[in-house]
């Protein structure tokens, strides 16, 4: 302002602001750090094609454009500095085959997380899947996370908000269990954000590391035994479930919607407004922890529940 006095050069007192920490002149953007390029003049030819009635035609001038804005966002500053006086938000979510994971601060991000998951997690219901990329996110991130008063968790799978504020006795299906016991340890609180605003954590999931995890042999037998327990039947019993559900084509079409997320298939139609809570081994179909049935042998099972007289209700269950 000395400057202007000393030139006599006249500012206009509604136009005029101080003390700001950049300012945009001449398509430049003038920094603490020096001039650089303003990057909305840079993008400008590409914002064009986005105009409505705008003929869709790739220029060189649309081509440098490009390669100058990819340029300046790879070499811009991706991460911010870890805070620890700053709230922390976890974005997790899951796809069909992979898990994905950011720690946020401030609307910054602090680290990202991905991975493949194995074949056997490729079987997992859709809302084991979302649970499962939360407990990745807190083993990742375990070393920011673990101690604080409050960390904030944004899934777009909104039945995860009542899982996790309710009693883990409460969830009938085992693996839900252990995966909320895993998650004792923290101080989270789960909230719903619609999918488009987790476009951080949708984006890794699906942008996977290579090559894909495959699962040792002892992860595999772990899985088996785990299958064991929940079931509580004899090992005759499984092996025949097992067998009639692989002759079971409707069962067998349900393991590939589940395994390719793909439920248009007029054969699945029964199970689609329950295909979140389905999963497989491979083999066998379950709803939460419950087997579903092969049709041939429910009308065996059926006899085999009313033959103990429970009642309506204890039978149900």
């Amino acid at each position: 302002m000395e400057h202007c006095r000393r030139k006599k050069i006249k500012v206009n007192r509604d136009k005029l602001h101080y003390k700001v920490p950049e300012v945009s002149y001449m398509g430049h953007r003038l920094t603490p750090q020096g001039m650089e390029p303003d990057p909305n003049k840079i993008s400008e030819p590409l914002r064009q094609l986005l105009k409505k009635n705008v003929p869709y035609v790739w220029s060189d001038a649309h081509e440098k454009s490009f390669n100058v804005v990819k340029e300046l966002v790879t070499r811009a500053p991706i991460l911010r500095y870890y805070d620890p006086r700053i709230d922390v938000v976890l974005q997790c979510d899951a796809s069909q085959y992979g898990l994905g994971a950011a720690l946020i601060q401030d609307g910054k991000p602090v680290a990202y997380a991905s991975r493949a998951m194995t074949s056997t997690e490729k079987n997992y219901a859709q809302i084991e899947k979302e649970l499962l990329a939360i407990v990745f996110a807190t083993q990742r991130f375990d070393q920011y996370i673990y101690g604080l008063s409050a960390v904030e968790v944004h899934t777009d799978h909104k039945p995860l908000e009542a899982i996790l504020r309710k009693s883990i006795n409460d969830s009938a299906n085992r693996r839900i269990q252990r995966m909320l016991l895993r998650l004792q340890r923290y101080n989270l609180c789960v909230k719903y954000v619609p999918g488009r605003e987790l476009w951080i954590a949708d984006t890794l999931s699906c942008q996977l590391p290579c090559p894909r995890v495959k699962p040792g042999a002892f992860a595999i037998k772990l899985a088996e035994h785990e299958l064991a327990i929940d079931l509580a039947v004899t090992a005759e019993c499984l092996q025949e479930y097992r067998t009639t559900s692989s002759q079971d084509s409707e069962l067998q079409a349900v393991v590939v919607a589940i395994r390719s997320g793909d439920w248009s298939m007029p054969a699945v139609a029964e199970y689609t407004p329950v295909k979140s809570e389905l999963s497989t081994d491979g083999v066998l179909v379950f709803k939460g922890a419950r087997l579903v049935v092969p049709r041939t042998l429910r009308s065996r099972v059926l006899q085999q529940l009313h033959a103990a007289h429970m009642g309506i209700e204890a039978t149900r269950r």
